[in-house]
């Protein structure tokens, strides 16, 4: 469809003559009285006829036309350079012009045309014989003919061949997915199938990318990307519904993976699956991962997890992931960017590893029943999965071997809690071999960098630091330079030793909580009933039921007379919030003024920000409808937006923080700096929940209503 001009529009013809030197002549698009257009000189004088029914200024040299239903261009003498025949035709991109022919035009929208594309010659580079054309994003457009799709680049040639019946858009990369004889739905691409159903659309997979190479021929029956813990949780979330921070949320999920799969089958895998469904509960309750629920979590193992938690098995699972069509944020020295899971079963099982910078397969499907994510170029694998007979070792992709000359093994029908997590991938050089009960570290070239076996083992913290836990007691080791040998830092005598922060490592012993320095030395005395880790210098303290803050030299910053204190959010913090023992209503604590300021609040939504505001929530009073549909007064607690002293700038009107943000950035934006008076009533009566089903006068009471 055209936009109609019926404007006078100056534009810069070239008008070609006998000489050498070209002639500028100005042509201005020119509609009569019966609606026709032409083009005039700049006196008014006609120059091209008024024989069009819609045109377009000149461009290059060259005006877009329409007579009739049909479109062309014409030169500045009105000559027809590209013939007037097209039933639509587009704009020039990079020399070249999207055309249809044919087709039926019904309330200004062509439908049944077939499409191509021409160059300035006229010449059609692609004849229009496609259903359809896409715009170009990036440097590839779709097309589709006859139920079959491709590809072209901006030089209108063929970069992946119209002759898939399922395709992907370009990832980040360039990588398209393509399917050769699935059922797919083609009245629309169906990228991501339907949550929670497992989709056989049959068929084979490959890759291509936008220079129009086959970096994965078309003989696959399933193939993906290996997906990150973020993504995972996203599409969790997305896939189960509900709250994920409610205690059923792991089973629910499993049971979304139960359906319609190939993937379970025996006990053992249905509790590995709940244990790695209740990692993601897990990091929705707060964003530090603690993936081994079997650990202490003291330990913190945020970034060692198992070799299992990520495997092609589960990513085929993740029924709600598109193939290619996204690339998760890597860097580019985190190598599992690099490959794509390929397996000869549609479900993803007995994977093999493709690698998708040259297209080679690294490891070939069928050979292992599970692959994981690459990992410093190492890869778990396993085979009997789930039986007495299982057997994990890790996959060199750079020497093409496995690294442990005998594969670790285990009865996988026993306990799972104890056994599931034999091997973790490599992470800062080193990995975790769990047997029996009993962890050891060994780094790629099989050394073992620690003396002993131990029950728990940590994740390296400032480059050879592991806490170790034997027997219920924790301690340190450091790792030298992962060879052999090792040194005790921190004896193993803590019932609980925390990963450091601020140089400074949270520990327990003897019931009572204190800090020591990285040397192993007591920085702060155990003295307190509890304690958290410090964080932009101050730590969270308890003594007697009372909780205050704490420094870096143990000097109270807060006092310890608080049903909690909220950690301080920034290094040059000023204020933190505290909560009253009697009603736990929370206040501002002024960290220099050393007092307490405003409060009185239910709940807090934020920290105080730069502009010195923060969200939190109190009753506040709302108009609404009762059972018999009268207006009444109803109380709930409502978000607002208040500064460390006390004073509102946002009435407490809100039920959500975002509708909070959103209402405080469109004030700011408004140029005020706080909302009273009448646009605070105004504000609390549309955020109502019955705005949207009633009038306004309906709600507000005329004496409250300013018209």
């Amino acid at each position: 469809m055209h936009k109609k001009i019926n404007y006078r529009f100056a534009v810069v013809a070239l008008l070609a003559c006998f000489s050498a030197s070209p002639v500028f002549a100005a042509l201005i698009l020119d509609r009569n009285e019966k609606g026709k257009y032409g083009y005039v000189d700049d006196s008014g004088a006609v120059v091209l006829k008024h024989d069009y029914n819609e045109a377009y200024p000149f461009a290059d040299g060259m005006a877009k036309v329409r007579k009739g239903n049909k479109w062309g261009f014409i030169d500045s003498q009105g000559k027809e350079i590209i013939e007037i025949k097209y039933s639509e035709i587009g704009d020039w991109y990079n020399g070249f012009c999207k055309v249809a022919s044919g087709g039926k035009l019904k309330d200004d929208v062509l439908t049944g045309a077939k499409y191509g594309f021409i160059d300035k010659n006229g010449a059609e580079v692609i004849k229009p014989e496609y259903d359809m054309i896409g715009q170009f994003s990036g440097s590839v457009a779709l097309v589709k003919k006859k139920d079959k799709y491709g590809y072209i680049d901006t030089e209108c040639r063929f970069v992946v061949p119209c002759e898939f019946d399922g395709i992907g858009s370009p990832n980040a990369r360039g990588w398209i997915w393509v399917n050769k004889g699935g059922n797919y739905n083609q009245s629309s691409q169906k990228e991501i199938p339907v949550p929670g159903k497992r989709h056989d659309y049959g068929g084979k997979y490959g890759v291509y990318n936008t220079q129009g190479t086959v970096v994965v021929p078309c003989e696959y029956a399933s193939l993906g990307m290996f997906l990150t813990d973020s993504i995972v949780m996203a599409r969790n979330k997305i896939l189960c519904g509900g709250n994920p921070y409610s205690d059923d949320f792991s089973v629910r999920l499993v049971e979304k993976y139960f359906e319609d799969t190939q993937l379970m089958g025996n006990d053992y895998r249905e509790k590995l699956y709940v244990t790695i469904c209740s990692y993601e509960m897990m990091s929705c309750r707060d964003n530090a991962y603690t993936r081994d629920l079997y650990r202490s979590p003291a330990l913190g193992c945020n970034k060692r997890h198992s070799g299992i938690s990520r495997t092609s098995e589960w990513c085929a699972a993740n029924t709600d992931y598109p193939l290619f069509s996204k690339l998760p944020a890597l860097s580019l020295d985190d190598v599992s960017w690099a490959y794509a899971w390929v397996s000869n079963n549609y479900d993803g099982s007995y994977p093999g590893i493709v690698n998708l910078t040259d297209g080679t397969v690294v490891i070939e499907p069928g050979k292992y029943e599970m692959v994981g994510e690459p990992n410093d170029f190492l890869v778990f694998v396993a085979n009997g999965v789930g039986t007495s007979n299982m057997t994990m070792n890790w996959y060199d992709l750079s020497l093409k071997k496995e690294l442990l000359d005998e594969d670790v093994a285990f009865d996988a029908t026993l306990d799972v809690g104890k056994y599931a997590f034999m091997l973790s991938i490599f992470c800062d050089g080193v990995a975790e071999v769990r047997q029996f009960g009993n962890s050891r570290l060994i780094n790629s070239t099989l050394a073992q960098p620690l003396k002993q076996l131990y029950d728990h083992i940590s994740d390296v913290y400032d480059g050879n630091l592991v806490i170790v836990e034997q027997l219920g007691m924790c301690g340190m080791q450091r790792l030298d330079n992962y060879r052999v040998s090792s040194d005790e830092v921190v004896p193993a005598i803590y019932q609980k030793l925390y990963p450091p922060t601020d140089s400074l490592m949270l520990a327990a012993k003897d019931s009572k909580y204190g800090y020591l320095s990285m040397s192993g030395e007591e920085a702060i005395p155990f003295v307190y009933d509890k304690a958290f880790k410090f964080k932009y210098g101050a730590a969270v303290v308890s003594q007697n039921g009372n909780f205050g803050l704490i420094n870096r030299y143990n000097s109270v910053i807060v006092p310890m007379q608080w049903r909690r204190v909220m950690d301080k959010d920034r290094e040059d913090a000023r204020y933190v919030w505290v909560a009253q023992q009697a009603d736990s209503t929370f206040y501002a604590y002024d960290l220099i003024a050393g007092r307490v300021l405003g409060g009185g609040y239910k709940q807090v939504y934020s920290y105080f920000d730069e502009n010195g505001v923060a969200f939190a929530t109190k009753p506040a009073e709302f108009y609404g409808l009762d059972e018999t549909g009268s207006v009444v007064k109803q109380q709930r607690e409502a978000l607002g937006c208040v500064t460390p002293d006390g004073d509102v700038i946002l009435p407490f009107a809100f039920f959500t923080l975002d509708a909070a943000k959103q209402a405080y950035s469109e004030m700011k934006a408004a140029g005020k700096d706080k909302m009273d008076g009448t646009d605070g009533l105004r504000l609390a009566i549309y955020a109502t929940d019955v705005r949207n089903k009633f009038k306004i006068t309906d709600i507000v009471p005329e004496e409250l209503w300013d018209y």
